[in-house]
């Protein structure tokens, strides 16, 4: 019997133990993660802000608030304007923005440092203005969002 106890508690222990390997290992990575979007962002509003990052894309404000663990991107489509989208459906700009906040969490998905940081509570916001500066979309992107399958055919939405 004593046998029997001291096998367990030693199969406990070591399940403990590798217990908290994981939890320091995630932390770690949580840490990680968590650095290198401070330094992004901070190279970003050095650099990026204010310029065009993409063919037809402006980067205006990159932050994040810490506090609520959120990051936020602004950025104004110059190549679109407020007449070009006044004769779109709503539905269809419902679409068109599903669409693009899918490729979004793909893309977010195939960046390593952004599960870690979306698994501890963080969310980010993308917030499209027009050439004008009116709002377009604003997409946010949460922990249940990375949880999502992808989604079926991305194709022939506009």
């Amino acid at each position: 019997m004593a046998c029997i106890v001291g096998g367990i508690v030693w199969f406990s222990a070591q399940h403990y133990k590798a217990e908290g390997k994981y939890t320091a290992q995630e932390n770690k990575q949580y840490t990680v993660a968590l650095n290198h979007l401070r330094e992004e962002i901070k190279q970003l509003n050095k650099t990026s802000v204010n310029h065009q990052i993409h063919k037809s894309t402006r980067l205006d404000s990159a932050s994040m608030n810490e506090r609520d663990k959120v990051v936020i991107y602004e950025l104004t489509l110059l190549d679109i304007s407020q007449a070009d989208i006044r004769h779109i459906s709503d539905g269809k700009k419902s679409k068109i923005k599903a669409v693009e906040k899918q490729n979004l969490i793909q893309k977010l998905k195939a960046d390593v440092h952004s599960g870690p940081l979306f698994e501890h509570g963080w969310s980010m916001e993308f917030i499209q203005k027009t050439r004008e500066g009116d709002l377009l979309s604003a997409i946010t992107i949460t922990h249940d969002d990375m949880l999502q399958p992808p989604a079926g055919d991305r194709h022939n939405v506009i």
